[in-house]
C-alpha cells in the first residue's frame, strides 16, 4: 500500500509505506556500491537520511493519480548521490593538486576545485583559467616591451590600476567585498571573476596570477588580520593589499598597520621572516 493523507494540500505525517522504504534503502545500497563514499556506513547515514527526510514532514499528500511515487523518490535519491559523487570529485582533484610538486602545482585550479562544492561543474575550473589567461594578454599590453625593461614597482602599479580601477576608468573594477565579507562566494575563484568581488585571499590569487604572466613572481603573506601579497625580488621589501585596492605599502606603511592593530601605535617591530 501508499502513503495517503487526508487532503491533496496537506502534508503527509503517515508512517512511510514499505515498498517506498524498501526501494530508498536499495538505492542507498546501490550508492555504496557505486562507491560514491569512501566509507559505507556514512554512506548509508546520507542517503537514510535523505530518505527519511523524503518520506516524512517534506512528503506531499499522495492521490492514485498524483504522479508522486516510488520512481519520484528514486530518481531523487539517485540525484543526490550524483550530486555527492560531483562534489567529491572536486575535494579529490584539489588533494591530487596540491600532492605535486611546488613548481607543478596550478593554484587557479586548485582553488577552482575547491569551488566545486557550490557548482561541481568541472568546466568553470577551465573557464576561470582561460579567463585569467585573457585578462593576462591585456595587461601585457599595458606595460613596455621586456627587451626594454620593466621595473618590478612600476609592474606592480599598473597590475594594480589594471586590476582595481573603476570600469569607467579602464579598469577591471575588483573590490573587497567589505560589505558582505562572509558571502561563500567571495570564497569561489569563478564566482570572484564573475561578480568581481572578493575577500583577501582569492583578490591576492588573481594578482598573483596576473604578475606571475608578465613576469613578477609573489608570494602570500598572512598577518593578523589581512592576507597580502609581495614580489619575490631582491631587496623588494613591498605587500600589496589587494582588498584594499591593490594598494602598494612599504615596511613603514606595514608597521603602522600592524601597531594598530595590536593597540600600540606603530614602531613595534616588523614580523620576521616576511621579507
Amino acid at each position: 500500500m501508499r502513503c495517503t493523507a487526508t487532503a491533496p494540500s496537506t502534508t503527509c505525517t503517515a508512517t512511510p509505506c514499505r515498498e517506498t522504504q524498501s526501494r530508498a534503502s536499495s538505492w542507498t545500497r546501490r550508492g555504496v556500491r557505486r562507491g560514491v563514499f569512501q566509507s559505507a556506513p556514512s554512506a548509508v547515514r546520507v542517503g537514510s537520511d535523505r530518505a527519511s527526510r523524503l518520506q516524512g514532514p517534506r512528503c506531499r499528500a499522495m492521490e492514485p493519480d498524483d504522479g508522486f511515487g516510488e520512481e519520484t523518490i528514486a530518481d531523487d535519491i539517485d540525484s543526490l548521490f550524483a550530486s555527492l559523487a560531483q562534489t567529491r570529485r572536486g575535494e579529490m582533484l584539489f588533494a591530487e593538486e596540491m600532492a605535486k610538486p611546488d613548481a607543478e602545482v596550478c593554484f587557479v585550479k586548485a582553488a577552482g576545485y575547491v569551488a566545486m562544492h557550490r557548482r561541481p561543474d568541472l568546466s568553470r575550473v577551465d573557464d576561470a583559467l582561460a579567463e585569467i589567461d585573457e585578462l593576462a594578454v591585456e595587461l601585457e599590453k599595458l606595460l613596455p616591451p621586456i627587451a626594454e625593461g620593466r621595473f618590478p614597482l612600476r609592474t606592480l602599479k599598473q597590475i594594480s590600476r589594471f586590476m582595481f580601477d573603476p570600469v569607467e576608468d579602464g579598469g577591471l573594477g575588483f573590490v573587497g567585498n567589505g560589505s558582505d565579507f562572509y558571502d561563500p562566494r567571495n570564497s569561489c575563484l569563478d564566482e570572484v571573476l564573475a561578480t568581481r568581488k572578493g575577500i583577501p585571499i582569492t583578490l591576492s590569487l588573481i594578482y598573483m596570477e596576473l604578475a606571475r604572466r608578465v613576469g613578477v613572481e609573489m608570494v602570500g603573506v598572512n598577518l593578523p588580520g589581512r592576507f597580502m601579497v609581495r614580489p619575490v625580488v631582491h631587496e623588494m621589501e613591498v605587500l600589496v593589499d589587494c582588498f584594499n585596492g591593490g594598494e602598494i605599502l612599504f615596511v613603514e606603511d606595514v608597521e603602522e598597520m600592524l601597531g594598530s592593530f595590536y593597540g600600540g601605535g606603530g614602531g613595534g617591530g616588523f614580523p620576521q621572516n616576511v621579507f
